[in-house]
């Protein structure tokens, strides 16, 4: 593998010691549900950028859907547009060949993007003029972003009126408390399986968002956090810019038997301010691996928040 794509994947904050690249292949459907998105938020026209789209048919669904103009971006998409004229099994042969057993994609749609709306770019470095898109959206690149670098670039290409939008957060809530901290473990879809694995620079990228004049930043309570009574995961974050509330569809991305239990499921939070306080955090030590559990009390930044009508 070359130093420019082991640069990349250093900088989208990827397993260091594995260097995992994942490779997005959600169906239209799972994407639009984990962005708790409607249609009354994409008007006939838009101009939308996903972002970290990989394998997915969104783009070209989306655009269908909406009647809206869609790009789809993503650094695998520096391999040419003439890969994705083969069928499934052909692109995870030459992925897998080209990364040498470093690949972890997942391949679960048979729908490739529109080649045409295909754009091979840099999350961090937008090809975009300052304030040309209505809408940015991500789904589940929240955590392979340094999100300092990667927040401020995907804020300036939005228009006045625009609206960012990312999933896979990794953020806890505990909405008894209006308090929002980043997660200290994510589970795994290979198998279950829990490991440490967390945006960079999470907090710089809050608190520059909470500095920023005319920004104003969303938290959704997507689900519950099944390890602790009370916690919620925060997994979609939206960004406006202008005073709109962001149109939520107000439904939890799994299966709960009792939501009753669960009374803020949906429900849309203000980040407000940051502060600091002593946690007690179980830790696993090592990734991708059978888990050694450890625990540890430390200082985490967290941030006040506001329900939202």
């Amino acid at each position: 593998m070359s130093e420019d794509v082991d640069k990349k994947i250093e900088d989208y904050g990827y397993d260091s010691e594995n260097k995992d690249i994942i490779v997005s292949g959600r169906p239209f459907e799972a994407v639009w549900n984990n962005l708790q998105l409607t249609e009354q938020a994409i008007a006939p026209g838009s101009k939308v950028l996903s972002v970290g789209e990989g394998l997915s048919d969104f783009a070209r669904k989306l655009e269908m859907r909406t009647n809206s103009k869609v790009w789809a971006l993503d650094l695998i998409y520096r391999h040419g547009t003439e890969l994705f004229k083969q069928n499934p099994a052909e692109v995870y042969k030459y992925l897998s060949e080209r990364y040498k057993g470093l690949l972890k994609p997942k391949l679960g749609n048979k729908n490739f993007p529109n080649r045409k709306q295909l754009i091979a770019g840099d999350i961090h470095d937008l090809p975009f003029s300052d304030s040309t898109l209505d809408l940015v959206i991500g789904s589940t690149v929240f955590e392979h972003l340094n999100l300092e670098r990667a927040l401020p670039e995907l804020v300036r290409v939005l228009k006045n009126s625009g609206e960012l939008r990312l999933s896979g957060c990794l953020l806890d809530l505990i909405p008894a408390e209006n308090k929002l901290y980043p997660a200290r473990v994510a589970i795994d879809g290979y198998g279950g399986d829990a490991y440490v694995m967390r945006a960079k620079n999470v907090v710089p990228a809050l608190q520059w968002l909470i500095q920023q004049e005319g920004l104003t930043g969303y938290i959704v309570a997507d689900q519950p956090n099944h390890r602790t009574e009370g916690v919620y995961k925060a997994d979609v974050l939206v960004i406006r810019k202008d005073q709109n509330l962001p149109l939520i569809k107000q439904e939890t991305n799994t299966d709960i038997d009792d939501l009753q239990r669960y009374p803020f499921i949906g429900k849309t939070y203000k980040i407000e301010k940051v502060g600091s306080e002593k946690s007690t955090n179980r830790l696993y030590t090592t990734t991708w691996q059978p888990q050694t559990r450890t625990t540890e009390t430390i200082t985490i930044d967290t941030f006040s928040v506001s329900e939202v009508a």
